[in-house]
């Protein structure tokens, strides 16, 4: 395409500040509403058209009818690129300007083209005023480009924090089970540990009244072990007898 060269009212140039040339204005014009070029300014080959999908065909309602021709052309894997020259000028005219007005604007624009080097200084105002709109035009897109990427790195942001809050609902859901888990084993362990504890207290009364069982039975065996029979209360007497018995005897010598 070459530069689109617009006339104001008053005869200011205006020249666009994107060109083809840069990548991402291709990608802005098959994005977005947004054009460089009409049909005056831009051109293309036969075999370029014949490898189009579908070549001229009305525009949505939505979409600029150039626009929406180029978007043909920048969706193949054509070779694109910026002529940096006007091939046209595009009058643009408030509502209030007068047929008169507009017929005196274009001749005397076009008594200035037709001059030996009118041509040649229009097309060097054309430059030098693109130019200027070009350094800008490279912050703009430079600062589209950046909120662009900006916008996609939330996106994915988000996105990311979006899995990672669903990941982290489901860890809290699975420590909630083991918590209810563990609790459920507390429970039954607590409930184990108090039956031990009844049971170890009821063989503990048992082995008391066991024991003293045993100590009035060992108690009782002793007593009647020590208790002198009637027999045993007879033995001094049957010594003292004996004794007597062996002095008589002894004396009858």
């Amino acid at each position: 395409h070459t530069l689109h060269c617009a006339i104001g009212p008053n005869d200011e140039l205006a020249v666009p500040r994107a060109v083809l040339d840069d990548p991402a204005v291709p990608q802005a014009m098959l994005d977005g509403l947004f054009n460089i070029a009409n049909f005056s300014d831009a051109f293309y080959t036969l075999e370029a058209y014949r490898r189009l999908p579908e070549g001229w065909a009305p525009a949505p309602t939505e979409v600029f009818t150039d626009l929406n021709m180029w978007r043909k052309f920048l969706r193949q894997d054509l070779r694109i690129g910026t002529i940096y020259l006007p091939s046209a000028l595009f009058f643009s005219y408030p509502p209030n300007f007068s047929d008169e007005q507009s017929r005196a604007q274009i001749e005397r624009w076009l008594e200035k083209i037709s001059r030996v080097d009118g041509a040649a200084r229009l097309r060097e105002a054309v430059m030098r005023i693109h130019a200027a709109a070009r350094r800008e035009s490279l912050v703009g897109v430079d600062v589209d480009r950046t909120l662009s990427d900006a916008l996609r790195q939330c996106a994915r942001l988000r996105a990311q924090i979006g899995l990672l809050a669903a990941e982290h609902a489901a860890m809290q859901e699975r420590a909630a089970r083991i918590d209810q888990a563990r609790q459920t084993q507390l429970d039954e362990l607590s409930a184990e540990n108090a039956e031990l504890r009844e049971r170890a207290t009821r063989a503990e009364e048992a082995s008391e009244v066991h024991l003293h069982s045993i100590r009035y039975r060992v108690g009782d065996a002793l007593i009647r072990g020590l208790r002198p029979s009637k027999e045993t209360l007879a033995i001094p007497a049957r010594l003292l007898a004996l004794l007597v018995e062996g002095v008589r005897k002894k004396k009858t010598r």
